[in-house]
């Protein structure tokens, strides 16, 4: 069990969290405690244990990554506005996931995103209106996002530390995101192979509502997660935002409803390469249209494909593939950066 005793400090935000936190709500409305007057004195802290766990539901893959690396963790009051945060990397959990976290009794809606910090190993702060807090990756481009190396898992729950009887609160991660398994063949004369997944998938989630944040035109880049198995082959295997929504948790507090399953919808994978046409350089662009396999988050999609420079193939699986033997940006759909 780990206790937090404090936040990270930022010189932009005013000092928040733990056993400190509630010595200096103390000191500075002592002076309301005075002349019998209780009506201003602030509420006495409680410690209370927060334990994280994976939740291992049904449709959770087996090849999904399950283990925690960090943790971002917030506690707003009864206001939806932030009063406590705290960041802990791999070197700082502890091995039961158990926190001792001490609060100035009030009711929290406590948020807790584990495996989200961005490809420069930081994490964005959460906002301060628990509304508003949300899990996005950052944009390359106007509409492109780079694919996730890790699973990332959402928690939230509703605590009410007026109630002295209940000390120890578990919190479900349930995964925001989907896993992809892609298997691609080429061509020898094909090179600089880039994946990208897009029209349809999700752009993040608003975390204390567990809606997903829509964008059409969002495009996944996957190239740099690529890795060569055999000759002429690659494996591309990333995370990325699903494309059929199912709530990654239920909450109750603070008026946030959970969201119905969507229904199942296309989404597109697209491979662009280079190779040589006599002595002039081309591009071709093998776009294929996924109709039957939605992106779960918690799934993984696997597939195994075949390119060259006139055709393509999803194997043991109907799909609609177009190739553009002549691609340039801004003729068809334009996934480059």
């Amino acid at each position: 069990m780990k206790h937090i005793t404090h936040i990270r400090e930022f010189a932009s935000l005013p000092f928040r969290g733990g056993w400190r936190g509630c010595v200096l709500f103390f000191l500075l409305l002592f002076s309301s405690c005075i002349n019998e007057d209780l009506s201003k004195c602030p509420a006495p802290c409680a410690d209370l244990t927060i334990r994280y766990v994976i939740q291992h539901v049904d449709s959770l893959d087996a090849g999904f990554a399950s283990e925690i690396r960090s943790v971002h963790a917030g506690f707003w009051a009864s206001d939806g506005l932030l009063y406590e945060e705290y960041i802990l990397g791999e070197d700082e959990l502890p091995d039961d996931m158990s926190f001792e976290v001490t609060l100035p009794a009030d009711d929290y809606g406590h948020i807790v995103t584990a495996n989200c910090e961005r490809n420069d190993g930081r994490h964005r702060l959460f906002d301060d209106d628990i509304q508003t807090v949300s899990f996005e990756q950052p944009y390359m481009g106007s509409d492109t996002i780079e694919a996730m190396s890790r699973a990332a898992y959402l928690g939230t729950l509703g605590i009410d530390l007026n109630n002295r009887e209940r000390t120890l609160y578990e919190v479900p991660l349930r995964p925001m995101v989907s896993k992809l398994e892609l298997t691609v063949h080429y061509a020898e004369e094909l090179t600089n192979i880039r994946c990208y997944i897009g029209e349809a998938t999700k752009a993040g989630w608003m975390c204390w509502a567990g809606t997903a944040i829509d964008n059409e035109r969002l495009v996944t880049d996957a190239t740099r997660m690529a890795t060569d198995v055999a000759d002429s082959t690659k494996l591309y295997a990333f995370y990325a935002f699903p494309t059929v929504v199912d709530p990654p948790v239920p909450v109750t507090m603070l008026g946030a409803k959970p969201r119905a399953t969507e229904e199942a919808g296309e989404w597109k994978l697209f491979f662009l390469s280079d190779y040589m046409d006599g002595d002039e350089q081309k591009t071709v662009q093998h776009t294929f249209t996924i109709e039957k396999n939605p992106l779960r988050v918690g799934e993984v999609f696997r597939g195994e494909f075949t390119i060259n420079t006139t055709s393509g193939e999803y194997h043991d699986v109907e799909t609609g593939i177009e190739v553009n033997p002549d691609w340039n940006p801004g003729h068809g759909t334009d996934v480059e950066l």
